[in-house]
């Protein structure tokens, strides 16, 4: 999972003091680290094109993951099958791990300076966090949706080039896909609040996302 994080805007890198100016900016959400899966699920119910993309591509994958163990399974190369499938879920752990990665990577990108990678395993609670950067809409697409984009490019290229492995990277596409929900959820918040002027950031220290809102000028 991936939590929010910085931008810039005409080429300055915005300060989150700014948003103390109550005349300019109202806050409109703000949640701890600890609290994420809860606004992630309400997320996951706001009826957007981009939400209805995503629940088509997941469906697409998981079909195609699924026929493919399954044609595997009914040519009778039942141990190849489950072979592929223990190391997808093997391999999803790893794929975790980077997709992370690239989420600091994202940030290192537009300039974060301090990154934070959070993995805690027993709650099943992953997500990447730059201190006090502020991101618009646009840079917190980029920084959301680079893995889920990357990763899948790389799977398919594995399909591609090393057939014979076909069904593992199918169902690793899968597995990468279900963890990318958090991502698409957060977009999803984004994208619904259409002709706003959104910006988001992370506060390490406090352990807080805090979304703020510019006041639209009477």
């Amino acid at each position: 999972m991936f939590l929010p994080m910085n931008v810039e805007k005409g080429g300055n890198k915005m300060d989150t003091q700014l948003f103390s100016k109550k005349n300019h900016y109202e806050e409109v959400l703000r949640f701890k680290h600890t609290d994420i899966k809860a606004v992630l699920k309400n997320q996951m119910y706001v009826k957007t094109p981009l939400l209805s993309l995503y629940k088509l591509a997941l469906f697409g994958v998981t079909l195609f993951g699924g026929a493919f163990l399954g044609f595997y399974v009914a040519s009778g190369n039942l141990k190849k099958a489950i072979g592929a499938l223990l190391i997808s879920i093997i391999g999803s752990a790893v794929m975790i791990f980077f997709h992370e990665v690239l989420h600091g990577l994202a940030y290192k990108i537009i300039g974060a300076k301090r990154i934070l990678l959070h993995f805690e395993w027993k709650k099943f609670v992953f997500y990447a966090a730059a201190d006090k950067h502020v991101l618009d809409k646009k840079a917190f697409y980029f920084v959301a949706l680079l893995p889920l984009i990357l990763i899948f490019t790389l799977l398919y290229l594995g399909m591609r080039f090393l057939p014979s492995y076909a069904v593992t990277f199918s169902l690793l596409m899968v597995w990468h896909f279900l963890t990318c929900s958090g991502d698409i959820a957060m977009s999803n918040y984004f994208y619904a609040q259409k002709g706003q002027k959104l910006y988001i950031y992370d506060d390490i220290e406090t352990k807080e996302c805090v979304i703020v809102r510019e006041k639209v000028k009477k």
